[in-house]
Parts: C-alpha cells; sequence; structure tokens
C-alpha cells in the first residue's frame, strides 16, 4: 500500500471514523426535496450497464424503478468491496429562485 493510500485509510478510519448507509431511494427523495433532477448513478441504480468510459457521465439516465433498485442494492451487498463503498449520484437543478426555497442543508 503506498504512503498516500496508507495516510487515506488511516485518516478515513481513524480521524474521520462516520459513516452511513442510505438506499438509493433516500438519495433520489432528498434530491426531490432539493428541487434536483437525477442525472446518473455511478454504478448504474437501473442495473444496466452504462458505459460512462465514453464521456457520457453527465448525460440523463433513467432512475429505474423500486424493483430496479432494490435488486442493484441486494447485488452491491452480495458482491461486497475491498475498498469500501463508493457511489456518485449527479443531480442538476430543476426549479429557479431564490435560495430561500432551498432546504438549510444545501
Amino acid at each position: 500500500m503506498s504512503a498516500a493510500k496508507h495516510r487515506a485509510w488511516f485518516a478515513d478510519q481513524y480521524l474521520h471514523p462516520h459513516e452511513s448507509k442510505h438506499t438509493i431511494g433516500e438519495v433520489l427523495e432528498w434530491f426531490d426535496e432539493a428541487g434536483l433532477e437525477f442525472v446518473r448513478g455511478v454504478p448504474s441504480i437501473t442495473g444496466r450497464d452504462e458505459n460512462i468510459e465514453d464521456g457520457m457521465l453527465f448525460q440523463k439516465t433513467d432512475t429505474a424503478s423500486a424493483t430496479q433498485q432494490f435488486l442493484v442494492q441486494l447485488k452491491q451487498v452480495a458482491a461486497g468491496s475491498r475498498e469500501g463503498g463508493f457511489f456518485y449520484h449527479d443531480c442538476a437543478a430543476t426549479r429557479s429562485g431564490s435560495s430561500e426555497d432551498a432546504p438549510g442543508w444545501l
């Protein structure tokens, strides 16, 4: 393990140990409450192979049905990960207006 990776691992484990887990549905609800539109999840939240290597990272994709979301999450739990979980969800603003419209945590 490189020195930089070791420092990052140490900081993650001991200096900043807070970790929380959330479902895809929860994250999509937060987006909706904040007036944000889901664009894409990495890994895909639909279970389909969505090739992002082609430079399409910000191209809008489906949000997936609740069943698809459940199956994707079940697969992720079963597969596990050596590095822990990192999931990226991209969004875009869907409403205009003042910042007073947004929830306080934005």
